[in-house]
């Protein structure tokens, strides 16, 4: 599952958390489900959303950086071989 994917799911969850008029929430551990207050299940919610999007910046980065790269590596391979290379 993709990291973006996660990050949806999760703040769906938190959207259907505030709209719970529940005080008690079942919040899945693992393979089983332990009862949480709604405002801990909502910060355990927004941790995991937070370290989400850290992840997903830090890969943005490192695919922004890896496309600059391949670029210069384009740029010599073209001006090497010119047009009889194909990219």
């Amino acid at each position: 599952m993709s990291k973006k994917k996660i990050l949806e799911d999760l703040e769906d969850a938190s959207n259907e958390l505030m709209l719970s008029d529940e005080e008690q929430i079942r919040y899945v551990v693992g393979e089983c489900f332990v009862h949480l207050d709604k405002e801990d299940a909502e910060a355990r919610l927004q941790g995991m959303a937070d370290a989400v999007k850290d992840e997903v910046q830090q890969l943005v980065g490192e695919v922004d950086g890896t496309q600059a790269k391949m670029k210069e590596l384009k740029a010599l391979l073209y001006g090497k071989f010119g047009t009889s290379i194909n990219l």
